[in-house]
Parts: C-alpha cells; structure tokens; sequence
C-alpha cells in the first residue's frame, strides 16, 4: 500500500486564489459591472461557499466593499475581532470573513495527511453521536459519510497466529463511476 503523497499547500492555495480571480474576471468593487460574474457564480465554479470565495477575493486584493474596507482599517489600527463586531454590530465570524487570510485556506483541493485525519476522525464521531441516539436518518448520513471519507485509506486485517494482517484499501462506485 503506498503512502499518501505529500501535498503542498501553499501552492494548492496560491492555484484556488487564481482561480477565484480569473473566474471574477475585474476586481469586486462597489461599482463593479453588472455583466461580470456575481460572487455567487464564481463561488459555484470554485466549488466553495460565497463567503470563502469573498475571502479568497480580498486575499487576493481582488474584493472591495465599504464594510471589508471597514473591517481591516479597524483590524490594522490593532482592534481586536470583538471590538469590530461590536462596533459594526458583526458576529465574530462575519468579520473574520472581511479579513485576509494569514496562512492556508481550509479544506484546499489537496489536503495534507494531518487535515484527512482530522476529516476522519470528526466523521466517525458523528456517527457515534448518531448511532447513540439512535436516530436512524443521521445514523445512515454519519455512516455514508464514514464511507466516502475512508474510501482509499489503507486498512489492515486482524492477522492470525504468527501471521501478520493484510492491508487492502476500498473504492466506491456508482453505476460504474468511481466516487
């Protein structure tokens, strides 16, 4: 079984900032023309939410708008995320959704071997939350999820006496098309 390739992620991140820039064509501004792409459409094409695309964007000084421009001229005078909020009556998150990223974007197009255990291990947790409460709906989401979250993900059997356990990974597919 091989190991999983190391992945870089700053050239992942570098690829998905380009992207959501030529995907947007010019610069989101307050003036911006109504023939180019809304945010929501490039958002779609990236394969990302509206305001992680909105957060690429103003990485990539590519997004402009009063409230972003707000949010980091408060943020660069050393205001702290509550004190903006407060002050723009902002939920902590909205405002960190006007700021730029400092390291790595989440869940990138290749993920590092840390990030995929995390996925996994936040995946079988909520299939034991699911499996006790016995809530058959969320039970087989949660297992679904388990399925498609390890397909590839080198497995070992138990082994017996002297002998050692067979690794062996599994795919999924669907009317003959690999998930």
């Amino acid at each position: 079984m091989s190991k999983k390739k190391i992945t870089d992620p700053t050239a992942s991140m570098e690829e998905l900032l380009q992207r959501a820039v030529q995907l947007a064509e010019a610069p989101f501004t307050p003036n911006r023309s109504s023939d180019l792409p809304f945010l929501r459409s490039v958002a779609e094409q990236v394969g990302t939410t509206v305001i992680r695309t909105r957060k690429l964007l103003i990485t990539a000084n590519y997004f402009t708008s009063p409230t972003a421009t707000t949010v980091q001229k408060l943020k660069s005078e050393g205001k702290t995320i509550e004190e903006i909020g407060a002050a723009l009556r902002l939920k902590p998150a909205a405002v960190y959704g006007y700021l730029p990223y400092e390291n790595l974007a989440y869940n990138l197009p290749q993920t590092t071997s840390n990030a995929d255990r995390h996925k996994r291990y936040r995946a079988t947790k909520k299939l034991r939350t699911a499996v006790e409460t016995e809530n058959a709906e969320k039970i087989s989401a949660a297992l679904w999820r388990c399925v498609i979250i390890f397909v590839g993900y080198p497995f070992c059997t138990s082994g017996r006496g002297l002998r050692s356990g067979v690794e062996y990974a599994y795919q999924v597919t669907r009317r003959g098309a690999l998930l």
